[in-house]
């Protein structure tokens, strides 16, 4: 049998270790709920940005579907017309020309 010197120097030495060991939990449990804000801080960041570049893709979608609908205008009869009739001053056949002093 153990003597009662060792027993005491057994008994110290886990509690020591016990010690230790809820030290470095605390730690580690400290270090995740620090990091933890930390990321839920990001994560309300980059939702915000998430918002604003839906936001702006919406934008764009009307904007691509605008340009779509210039680009067609553009290449409609109705639009070569109209350019003819404002740059070059042209006139259809049965048109009267009429001009001011």
């Amino acid at each position: 049998m153990a003597s009662r010197r060792e027993r005491q120097a057994y008994r110290k030495s886990n509690i020591c270790g016990v010690v230790i060991v809820a030290v470095i939990c605390m730690g580690i449990c400290a270090a995740t709920f620090f990091g933890g804000r930390d990321v839920a801080a990001q994560n309300a960041e980059y939702s915000s940005m998430e918002e604003e570049l839906e936001s702006r893709i919406a934008e764009e979608s009307v904007r691509a579907e605008e340009i779509e609908d210039y680009s067609r205008y553009v290449d409609s009869d109705e639009f070569a017309e109209k350019m003819a009739r404002e740059k070059f001053g042209l006139v259809k056949e049965d048109e009267v020309v009429i001009k001011a002093e």
